[in-house]
């Protein structure tokens, strides 16, 4: 069996143990997997703000200004 992903390659052949390797990407899939990093992280603290701008209204400036960038 064979599993492929961004930070890690596992291969398993019959029945033997697992082995995984780093995978050597390409710069622009490097630069990709910090953008996807970088939106989650973005998107993850615009849901606080929005959360927190039911206590504090000035949250909710910042959260859309966030969510525009992270989008």
């Amino acid at each position: 069996s064979l599993t492929v992903g961004l930070i890690r390659q596992c291969q398993t052949i019959h029945g033997r143990d697992r082995t995984c390797i780093p995978p050597e990407l390409p710069p622009e899939w490097i630069i990709t997997f910090f953008f996807i990093i970088l939106g989650i992280i973005s998107l993850t603290v615009t849901c606080g703000l929005l959360v927190m701008s039911s206590w504090r209204r000035e949250a909710g400036r910042y959260a859309r200004w966030i969510a525009f960038t992270g989008s």
